[in-house]
């Protein structure tokens, strides 16, 4: 990878220009990658999993006070912020342990799926458990969490109401 280059594109092809020699170099359009090249891609928009109640129950159990203005903050009652950020607080230390949770018990298959007669992999399998001062920085998509599984585990860590699906 050359940090001195920059590439840019117009219509009629690529530009790459080398900063530390002060060289260019044009890339004309092949006329059959053209179309290909051209066609759009569209990120697919994703309905609303929840009503407005329960995106924000949600989002503040996720983001906390984050999810608020200054002002916002100011207007709402002390209590209703120190509630809020207790939660968050909550929900994050359980979604860290949560997630080292999935990460432990996919390597500890894929190793007993490479090693399945290693006694050693087997006992290191066997240990079960949780670092708080370890962050797991895997993305909810990353491990195949979606926001209904999220909020199920929300709801039985009592940090969303039992009710939360009901709500309007």
């Amino acid at each position: 990878m050359n940090e001195n280059k920059t590439i840019s594109v117009n219509s009629k092809g690529f530009v790459v220009n080398f900063t530390d020699s002060n060289k260019h170099r044009f890339i004309p359009f092949v006329r059959q990658d053209l179309p290909r090249m051209m066609s759009a891609k569209y990120q697919e928009i994703e309905k609303p999993v929840f009503n407005k109640t329960q995106q924000r129950l949600y989002s503040e159990a996720l983001y906390g006070t984050k999810l608020y203005t200054q002002e916002e903050i100011q207007k709402m009652p002390k209590s209703r912020v120190l509630q809020i950020i207790d939660i968050c607080y909550k929900a994050q230390k359980f979604i860290n342990r949560w997630k080292q949770e999935i990460v432990s018990e996919k390597v500890d298959n894929l190793l007993l799926s490479l090693f399945p007669k290693s006694s050693i992999v087997k006992a290191f399998a066997d240990v079960k458990g949780y670092d708080d001062t370890l962050k797991v920085n895997y993305s909810f998509k990353d491990l195949g969490l979606d926001q209904i599984k999220i909020a199920d585990k929300l709801i039985s860590w009592s940090l969303l109401p039992k009710n939360f699906y009901e709500l309007q």
